[in-house]
């Protein structure tokens, strides 16, 4: 995540992946989870599932934006 004033933006890329990274931006008044819904599927430090994962964001109500 980087910090730019009144805006963040998350650069999210899994290690190993061939696959682009995941670029958004928030205002840096929300909240951003990173949420993992299985926690038993993937060794530790590793992700061999990405089906069981995701990102929400709020905004500063608590209501969901993405």
């Amino acid at each position: 995540m980087h910090n730019q004033g009144q805006t963040v933006k998350v650069n999210i890329a899994l290690t190993g992946s061939t696959q682009p990274p995941v670029v958004k931006q928030y205002s840096s008044a929300d909240r951003i989870y990173f949420i993992e819904a299985n926690f038993g599927d993937d060794p530790t430090g590793s992700e061999l599932n990405l089906g069981d994962d995701g990102i929400i964001a709020t905004n500063s109500q608590g209501q969901i934006i993405g």
